[in-house]
């Protein structure tokens, strides 16, 4: 029980970043309850920690996609400007921009 107190009240600090943790009633049940909770916070920690490294590789290879197709693109696009009507041209620089904004 006692080190089960210890892992508690660290938890509880770490929740409360130093401020005084509110005084509870130390017995058996709520020991019980309080490393429940502080086991569900911790796992979800860990899924954010997840979610937020997945958002962070996709982040970098919707980049990387978007610097590898600005380089295929421009030379396309300026290789067919002087053969194109109004109407391709419009929906080409609209591709474009749509690229430039993701």
């Amino acid at each position: 029980m006692k080190c089960l107190l210890l892992q508690v009240n660290a938890w509880l600090h770490k929740v409360f970043c130093g401020k005084t943790v509110p005084a509870y009633e130390v017995s058996d049940d709520t020991l019980d309850l309080l490393t429940e909770l502080k086991q569900a916070c911790e796992r979800q920690e860990k899924y954010n920690e997840l979610i937020l490294q997945d958002l962070q590789l996709k982040a970098d290879e919707y980049r990387a996609e978007g610097i590898c197709f600005s380089y295929i693109n421009e030379p396309f696009v300026t290789e067919i400007i002087g053969s194109t009507s109004q109407t391709l041209m419009t929906g080409i620089l609209y591709i474009e921009n749509c690229e430039m904004q993701l």
